[in-house]
């Protein structure tokens, strides 16, 4: 069997939170690491061959992530319209400029984000536009026809200007003039002023990427996936396996084909998944370990196989330090 891991750490590094693991940097610091300029989950994607569509800008992640929501996908993909996220964020004005805060999407609570995503209708509808919000609580935006804008993926954004990763392309300036619209909206809405009388911070835009359409076709071998949300769910349907939810510990998993993992650094199961690949690696159980560890706007990968253990020469050092 050979286990691939997928841990994003884009947003736990921009809050300077170290992910302290004794196992990670052993395996790091064994097996034979590559810098992939690549965002994770585009790399999650394409790893598993899925292709864009002629005309798409963007990698289509939200057209995955929507078709793998467990009741919105198939509603909303009857007519396969064009897709992107539309992702609740706070901007942090600088002395000349706004910066992206962490974390991406903002956490808003059902019941507001109804009365947002209403009122976003209200206002947009004339132009063709639909919000929405997934089963898991992901916010998408859906239209017509393409948007002739290329974005970026928030990782690439997180505590930076936001200015040289605004919207550009032919329809640039309609877009960028919309999500001011948006702004101006979002600070007059009775939710915002509810969070800020209640010390939450205010949701003062949205974040747009991940455009485009759904893919037509993969090529993908047999593989156990793993994950506990939308994009995994919909890379495996197009891919043409079934997405199972991650274990709560390694002692759950029973997979037949060799497996790929997609991990929260935010969950404390983390550490126990890594001490499982070092004892699957050790044993011989597991004939290689893949780490793809994202962050920085790149992929770090490492493969690990057993021989590689014995290498007891090389020396560990602290996870962030493959990240600069």
């Amino acid at each position: 069997m050979r286990l691939h891991f997928f841990i994003p750490f884009s947003f736990a590094l921009h809050r300077q939170t170290p992910f302290a693991s004794p196992e990670l940097e052993k395996l790091l610091a064994a097996g034979r690491t590559e810098w992939r300029p690549i965002q994770l989950d585009t790399f999650f994607c394409t790893e598993l061959g899925v292709k864009t569509l002629a005309g798409d800008s963007d990698f289509p992640l939200a057209a995955i992530s929507l078709l793998g929501e467990p009741s919105a996908g198939e509603q909303s993909f009857q007519d396969n319209r064009w897709c992107m996220f539309a992702d609740p964020v706070h901007l942090i004005l600088q002395r000349d400029s706004f910066s992206l805060d962490v974390p991406v999407p903002l956490e808003v609570e059902a019941g507001e984000a109804g009365a947002i995503i209403e009122a976003l209708n209200q206002h947009f509808a004339v132009d063709g536009l639909h919000f929405f919000m997934g089963t898991s609580g992901r916010w998408y935006l859906t239209h017509g026809d393409p948007a002739g804008i290329v974005t970026h993926h928030p990782e690439l954004v997180a505590g930076r200007n936001i200015g040289p990763y605004l919207a550009r392309g032919p329809d640039a300036a309609k877009w960028n003039q919309l999500t001011n619209e948006i702004q101006m909206l979002l600070f007059r809405h009775p939710v915002n002023h509810a969070r800020e009388s209640r010390g939450e911070t205010p949701l003062n835009s949205l974040w747009f990427h991940g455009a485009g359409k759904l893919p037509e076709t993969t090529d993908a071998e047999k593989i156990d996936i793993y994950g506990n949300f939308p994009l995994a769910s919909g890379v495996a349907s197009l891919a043409g396996h079934a997405c199972k939810p991650l274990p709560e510990s390694p002692a759950g998993l029973h997979a037949v084909n060799d497996a790929w993992l997609y991990l929260d650094p935010a969950d404390g199961a983390v550490r126990s998944w890594l001490s499982f690949a070092m004892k699957m690696i050790k044993t011989g159980e597991a004939s290689s370990i893949r780490l793809s560890l994202g962050a920085a706007g790149g992929v770090r990968t490492c493969l690990v196989k057993p021989v590689d253990l014995w290498k007891f020469w090389r020396k560990t050092r602290p996870v962030i330090e493959y990240f600069v």
